[in-house]
């Protein structure tokens, strides 16, 4: 548990410039509805240089629940969903855009009001294709008791190599079944993507890992309290990571966060530790984290409730006061481009709450909660972004931060290589690698992640030499692979 209470002086991997958050700084909300003066525009809300602009949007398309947009980092918009469909700036439907999350659900609702799963989707630069994305998004649908049931997880490609947007894989299926909301967060590659979904009621959890190359299943782990034990069976809630992609946590609504170390090298999780309420709480559903990790604050119906990290679980559970005359309960959080919570109301309503937890681009000693700080022209029907930190950067000083990603580094351990710097050859040390007699496969990556060796070793040598006259300076990673086992080095080339 010790971990857990380490702050590192600098927290490798968070980036406080505020420049590549403009990426979901648009956000709609409102329905298309003649008639009904509460529902009768689409607005954007931009929270950009510590201001709030919100206008009417001229977008044809209405908004309930679920949303996402991507913009450039100067916060022009490209793209964005409703769950049902995909439009450009110009609020067009981009080519194959619509149609999305096929099922009962999408023909009853999107005809008219937008798809309705919270915080359901989310746009991820690819790797390696700068004008591309994936949609990962997630279906729901009702149960016999007419409760929202949460899968299919889909993935839909949007090509933009040509200039114009168009869609060239749609709805294909990453997990089936009755699951919780999904979260996504950076490799700690700098580059590729991790997504975490677990299953409902259970302690499952199934990563996949967005790179160049596409959409890998890495697996499922179990780890950490069933949920379906006293307080967990009237709702689900938030899964998220931290802003610095240190933590994880899954918050079902009625029973609790549970929060886990992640490593962001491999996608496995750890120490999980939960808080479960003395008494049945209700409402709620948000998580959001101060900008160095060393605060958690969660969502119930009435308060914000604040988990100290560095002395959890041996510091109180802190309540901060709510003002108990706002005309509407708290519901899911998001961070802002300025690093600040935002937090939508239970249902629908006219109010965005604040904690503020920045001001003027400098951290606060002390958070402060806003009632009602933001009022909305129309209703806001639980539409909000999901919690991405799209500026997270490489972790330093560890096995991933070569820009190279694999799975099987779950099983890594360090090689040795000489000299190093190098210039002209390099040792690699594998006697000790291969006791069994498997096959050795080397790989060694450059910079930017491309593979400039691929070659087995034969013959089980105890050192094997590469030539390396010629390469171009910088760092270079290798890998040895061999059965399940992967041993990680690096090397420096010089001139």
């Amino acid at each position: 548990m010790t971990k857990r209470f380490i702050l590192l002086a600098y927290l490798t991997g968070l980036t406080l410039s505020l420049s590549a958050q403009y990426k979901t700084d648009t956000w709609f909300f409102g329905y298309l509805e003649p008639g009904n003066t509460d529902r009768d525009t689409v607005y954007t809300l931009q929270l950009k240089d510590n201001q709030r602009i919100i206008k009417p949007s001229k977008t044809p398309h209405s908004f309930e629940a679920s949303y996402a947009s991507i913009s450039d980092t100067a916060g022009h918009l490209l793209l964005y969903t409703n769950g049902c469909m995909i439009a450009d700036s110009s609020n067009n439907i981009i080519p194959n855009g619509d149609g999305l999350n096929p099922g009962p659900m999408a023909s009853e609702l999107c005809g008219h009001y937008g798809y309705i799963s919270e915080q359901g989707a989310a746009f991820i630069p690819v790797p390696g294709h700068p004008n591309d994305f994936w949609l990962i998004h997630m279906a729901v649908e009702r149960d016999t008791l007419l409760k929202t049931k949460y899968g299919p997880l889909y993935a839909t490609y949007i090509d933009g190599s040509n200039g114009n947007y168009a869609v060239t894989i749609k709805n294909q299926i990453l997990l089936e079944g009755n699951l919780e909301r999904f979260a996504v967060v950076k490799h700690g590659n700098g580059v590729d993507w991790w997504i975490t979904v677990p299953k409902y009621n259970t302690n499952e959890y199934y990563n996949y890992l967005i790179t160049k190359n596409g959409i890998e299943n890495v697996g499922e782990q179990k780890i950490g309290p069933i949920f379906h034990f006293k307080y967990c069976s009237n709702g689900r809630g938030t899964n998220t990571f931290s802003n610095t992609g240190k933590y994880y946590v899954r918050y079902n609504v009625s029973c609790g966060p549970v929060v886990f170390n992640f490593d962001r090298c491999t996608g496995v999780l750890d120490d999980p530790l939960s808080y479960v309420p003395t008494q049945t709480e209700f409402g709620g559903g948000g998580v959001a984290f101060y900008p160095d990790d060393s605060k958690m604050y969660y969502s119930t119906q009435n308060f914000i409730r604040k988990i100290d990290l560095v002395k959890f679980p041996t510091a109180s559970i802190q309540i901060i006061g709510y003002d108990s005359t706002a005309a509407t309960t708290l519901g899911d959080m998001f961070i802002g481009p300025d690093l600040n919570a935002y937090i939508r109301t239970q249902s629908s309503g006219f109010y965005i709450h604040e904690l503020e937890l920045r001001k003027n681009g400098i951290n606060k000693t002390e958070e402060t909660f806003h009632a009602r700080a933001i009022k909305l022209p129309v209703r806001n029907t639980r539409t909000i972004p999901m919690c991405i930190n799209y500026n997270l950067a490489h972790k330093y000083n560890s096995e991933c931060d070569s820009l190279f990603t694999t799975t099987k580094q779950i099983n890594n351990a360090f090689l040795s290589v000489y000299p190093n710097p190098a210039q002209s050859k390099i040792i690699l040390d594998i006697g000790s690698i291969n006791q069994t007699g498997q096959a050795i496969e080397l790989k060694v990556l450059n910079e930017i992640g491309d593979i400039i060796v691929d070659k087995a070793i034969e013959d089980n040598p105890s050192t094997y030499t590469l030539n390396i006259a010629g390469w171009v300076p910088g760092l270079y990673i290798l890998q040895v692979n061999c059965g399940k086992k992967v041993y990680i080095g690096k090397v420096v080339v010089v001139r």
